[in-house]
């Protein structure tokens, strides 16, 4: 059979699939190397690590009615879409992000006539720029990868598909349709650019993704709530402008509520003209004149905010128009209103939730402590425990162990924290990934104290710990011998039992917490017991384990083992020799009650016999007296 092929047995047929070979100079060739180098540059302008081999999609794989080559050469060439998570996709929201605010500001502006008067030509090149991006953002759309069935996209042809059936491609379409043609002819339909507010939902997808990044979230929370309720004073200020000069904007002696310019008056500075040496001046009044656009603004601004919040006393309305007017603006301040209280009040229960927390359990432990009339110095250590974790926003839950991440998650975050420790270990320099990823998920943290014991001497070896943050001390026979630090290691060479080591299978040094240290800790038992799992790997650990003490003089001698059991060739700890102690318990239980059957057995033989002879005895002495009568 070719070399160059496989075989599929299909019943008492067997089919044979070509493999696909691709000649050295062919276009395919060319087009996967091609596809190879741009998937490279492509992970790097993304700032991935790691291989950057050329990956293809499952849903890129269709082979109904297409040749290999085709199927190579669409995927070199269409899969070529940005990482949603890149920097480049991020600028790119951003660019959006405050085009969307500039349509928020501009849209009602020219309310204020002299906008249309002075700005015209200004206003309608920001508009055409506007425009401009939210035109190339379209096709752009097209370059962000996606997620389909579960994958992500990278093909830019099935991207677009699925833009296209979207109802964001309707609403961006709309946002691009030409009203600056229709404003350059009629220019007092300039809110006609309202439809270029159907892609404001791209401002709230921005900003989701920076609260999902930032570590301030309650900035962006914030932002959320102030940003439209300072563009609905703005649209407000710009409607009262316009009843204004619907009304005559100087006309304040006949009505008060419309804008008049003596509302807002010019400062005046007063200024030395001349400076003789008698150190006298003469002192001369200068006006700053403000633009009338910039007075029209703030004082429009500054009535839209306090009348929408009734937070000061504006004029009374003269006519229904106003009065209608005020009335949308009451309705609308109570809305908002409750929606800034709201959220207020949501973003302060947030913001002090861990606080809350750990003060909750402070008072609780407060109560129990006075209850029990617990000694001084160590209620005093509890508080300084509880004032560090307040201070330091110190989390008890691991949030990988949370029950919302995936089985995947928790292994990658947990692989990226503490690969980088175990990675040194001397014991785990040639283990393999598989192994070190099922050790690492049998890790958690733990939180200890100044001065707290981590474990005495005696004690028997049940964890093996990590040093994350802080500092631990290693003291025998009240010296200190070791100061661990970030990254160091106790207990490594306890973790599989060895017979012969001089302090079996117990501490012969105490650890002690320095300050307020967190320090990863592994249960030795889960250890041992995932050893089951890889027993050609534990006999390499157990040998490895053997070198290392016996580099440290920790082994005993033949001599000194001679009353103890001497060890065997296969691999044994703790729980294999209480496994071997319950098999002797069960062949002595069963040995005894086969030797319990026999005696019974023995003992009711012997009952009959004796029987027997207390009954021929009997018997003779019925004849005998029978012969004396």
């Amino acid at each position: 059979m070719n070399s160059n092929a496989s075989t599929v047995e299909s019943g008492s047929t067997i089919q044979q699939i070509p493999e696909v070979v691709i000649p050295s100079n062919s276009a395919p060739q060319r087009l996967w190397k091609r596809g190879f180098v741009v998937g490279m540059l492509k992970n790097i302008f993304n700032g991935e690590n790691g291989n950057t081999t050329f990956q293809r999609q499952l849903s890129d794989i269709d082979t109904t009615g297409q040749s290999n080559g085709e199927l190579l050469s669409q995927n070199s060439n269409f899969n070529i879409a940005f990482d949603e998570q890149s920097l480049c996709v991020f600028y790119w929201d951003i660019v959006i992000f405050f085009v969307n605010m500039y349509n928020l500001f501009s849209i009602p502006f020219p309310a204020f006539d002299d906008v249309f008067t002075y700005h015209y030509n200004l206003w309608m090149s920001f508009n055409i720029i506007a425009d401009i991006i939210f035109l190339v953002d379209i096709p752009a759309r097209c370059f962000v990868s996606t997620y389909v069935d579960g994958l992500i996209e990278r093909n830019i042809k099935i991207i677009a598909k699925q833009y296209i059936k979207s109802a964001d491609f309707i609403l961006d379409i709309v946002s691009v349709l030409p009203t600056d043609a229709v404003i350059q002819k009629y220019r007092y339909l300039h809110m006609i650019r309202i439809f270029t507010l159907a892609k404001t939902y791209r401002v709230y997808y921005f900003l989701n993704r920076v609260q999902m990044h930032t570590n301030w979230p309650n900035v962006i929370v914030m932002a959320k709530v102030i940003i439209p309720i300072v563009f609905i004073f703005h649209w407000n200020a710009c409607g009262y402008f316009a009843l204004s000069l619907y009304f005559e904007v100087d006309d304040s002696e006949t009505n008060n509520w419309p804008f008049a310019f003596t509302k807002i008056m010019d400062p005046v500075v007063s200024e030395c003209n001349d400076m003789p040496w008698s150190l006298q001046c003469d002192l001369e009044n200068k006006i700053l004149s403000i633009e009338n656009t910039t007075d029209y603004l703030k004082i429009s601004f500054y009535w839209s905010s306090m009348t929408i919040t009734t937070l000061g006393e504006q004029p009374e309305p003269d006519n229904n128009t106003e009065n209608m007017y005020e009335v949308v603006n009451t309705v609308i301040g109570i809305l908002i209103f409750g929606a800034i209280m709201g959220s207020v009040a949501e973003i302060v229960k947030n913001a002090n939730r861990v606080n809350r927390e750990l003060k909750s359990n402070q008072d609780l432990a407060k109560i129990y402590m006075q209850n029990r009339r617990v000694e001084e110095s160590v209620q005093k250590k509890v508080f300084g425990y509880f004032d560090f974790t307040i201070g330091e926003q110190w989390v008890f839950d691991d949030p990988t162990r949370d029950s919302l991440l995936t089985t995947a998650l928790q292994h990658e975050i947990q692989t990226q924290v503490l690969s980088k420790y175990l990675r040194n270990m001397a014991l785990f320099t040639d283990s393999t990934d598989v192994f070190l990823q099922e050790l690492i998920m049998h890790f958690h943290t733990q939180l200890y104290g100044p001065n707290d014991c981590l474990c005495t001497t005696g004690d028997i070896c049940r964890e093996v710990f990590i040093v994350e943050t802080g500092f631990l001390i290693e003291i025998s026979k009240n010296e200190i011998i070791r100061k661990l630090k970030k990254g160091d290691v106790f207990g490594e060479l306890n973790m599989i039992y060895q017979p012969e080591h001089r302090h079996e299978d117990r501490r012969s040094t105490t650890l002690i917490s320095v300050g307020f240290s967190e320090v990863y800790v592994l249960p030795v038992e889960k250890f041992r017991k995932l050893l089951k799992d890889f027993p050609d790997y534990a006999k390499a650990l157990d040998f490895k384990t053997r070198e290392m003490l016996e580099a440290q003089n920790l082994l005993r001698s033949d001599e000194e083992m001679m009353n103890a059991r001497y060890r065997d060739e296969s691999y044994h700890d703790v729980n294999d020799r209480l496994e071997q102690i319950k098999k002797q318990l069960t062949t002595l239980s069963f040995g005894l009650s086969t030797q319990s059957n026999v005696i019974m057995r023995h003992y009711k033989e012997l009952d009959k016999r004796v029987q027997r002879l207390e009954f021929v005895r009997h018997g003779n002495r019925t004849v005998n007296t029978v012969k004396l009568i």
